[in-house]
């Protein structure tokens, strides 16, 4: 489990240095699991979205990044569900947008630098396959969010993509018994498969 605000050390940079700590663990499990190493796949659902798709992206990083690590964990697709993918664009004062600043410790104008470190669309190319998978009826995480992201990361040469739920909400497409989780299913089946 990661540190979560209010969590000592938790929000930036704690929560997102555990969840990528988690990530690099997947090799010392491996040495005594039959886990292949080569196809992994991170899938991740709302703010999960935006872990999953930073913790993807660190073998892009700067040695000056906060999550910069000589040797990530290789990522072979991500499969990003109802995921906030800009930080700055989601922040806000009411709602699940309050968790935001919450999060990074203050509004974007007053952590402009850790919004653009820590958002998804402000780093691309991530330079790893994803899957967008966005619930058409979402209200917690807008739609402009999901094909904003798509837009970017495909104009900077990403391997990304939309994968549209017309009659889902936000929590639908992570409920095993819904008729949107084939959907989420087959994402992560496509991304586990070699390019």
């Amino acid at each position: 489990e990661f540190r979560r605000v209010g969590n000592p050390g938790g929000g930036y940079p704690g929560t997102f240095l555990d969840v990528a700590r988690a990530v690099d663990f997947v090799r010392d499990i491996a040495r005594t699991r039959a886990l292949d190493t080569s196809r992994v796949v991170l899938a991740g659902h709302s703010a999960g979205g935006q872990l999953v798709l930073l913790t993807a992206a660190r073998k892009t990083f700067t040695a000056s990044h906060p999550l910069a690590t000589a040797a990530p964990l290789p990522i072979r697709g991500v499969v990003s569900i109802d995921g906030i993918t800009d930080l700055a664009g989601y922040a806000g004062t009411s709602g699940c947008n309050a968790a935001v600043p919450q999060l990074m410790d203050g509004m974007p104008p007053q952590q402009l630098e850790r919004y653009a470190l820590m958002s998804p669309s402000a780093l691309v190319p991530l330079r790893v396959r994803s899957r967008i998978v966005q619930g058409a009826l979402d209200v917690t995480v807008p739609m402009s969010q999901a094909k904003s992201f798509v837009a970017k990361a495909t104009a900077a040469g990403d391997d990304a993509q939309l994968v549209l739920l017309e009659h889902s909400a936000h929590f639908d497409p992570v409920a095993p018994i819904s008729a949107d989780w084939p959907a989420v299913l087959n994402a992560i089946r496509v991304m586990s498969r070699a390019p």
